[in-house]
């Protein structure tokens, strides 16, 4: 007994079920392309992040040294300094023949240098003020002064139940002997003890002194 089967139209061009057609074979073709350039494309896009991530490792900690190294006295900026008279004049601007802003009129007072130009220093001082002072009124010796302007204790040792071997006052200057963790020994009229860091202003946060 005979089959039935499908016959296929060759006058029309057509080809047998399971063949494949040029229209067929153009559409595979572009497919492929089109998946070939997304795979290139997304290699392309994990090649420039790496690189991205690559110049920001290198680079990022050159342009931060950069920016917090002063060009003139490759010392940190910004950095707590103090100062060296009893009078020191502040200017509006980094040279004599600018004006003086204010007068200075406490030796070994705390000021935080935020910016260099040549041989002149701008200073920023415990009310958040800033002028420029010439280097030469300037000590890298370390001071402090209490943020507080209630008096605190001077403890005997870095502990709270210390006893305390003076009262701090409000304005006193505080000579900085050391600072580790969140303690700072410092003297001040004959008197020698232990503060809280974050108590006195003139040393960063976590800043080991020696």
């Amino acid at each position: 007994m005979a089959k039935l089967v499908d016959a296929p139209d060759l006058g029309s061009g057509g080809v047998t079920r399971g063949g494949s057609s040029p229209s067929s074979r153009t559409i595979l073709i572009f497919s492929f392309i089109i998946r070939a350039s997304h795979y290139v494309f997304k290699m392309i896009k994990i090649e420039m992040r790496l690189i991205l991530y690559f110049l920001i490792i290198v680079l990022f900690p050159i342009f931060a040294f950069a920016q917090t190294v002063g060009e003139d006295s490759g010392l940190p900026i910004p950095r707590f300094v103090s100062l060296r008279g009893e009078i020191v004049y502040a200017r509006t601007g980094p040279g004599t023949r600018y004006p003086i802003k204010w007068v200075y009129e406490k030796e070994n007072l705390p000021v935080e240098i935020v910016q260099e130009f040549d041989t002149w220093r701008k200073v920023r001082d415990i009310d958040g003020e800033e002028a420029w002072v010439h280097q030469s009124l300037l000590t890298g010796r370390r001071f402090a002064i209490l943020h507080d302007t209630q008096s605190l204790p001077l403890l005997k040792k870095p502990q709270d139940d210390a006893y305390a071997v003076a009262l701090v006052e409000p304005g006193v200057i505080l000579s900085i002997i050391d600072c580790e963790n969140k303690w700072c020994e410092v003297s001040a009229m004959g008197f020698k003890g232990f503060i809280y860091s974050d108590s006195i202003w003139g040393v960063y946060e976590g800043e080991r002194i020696q």
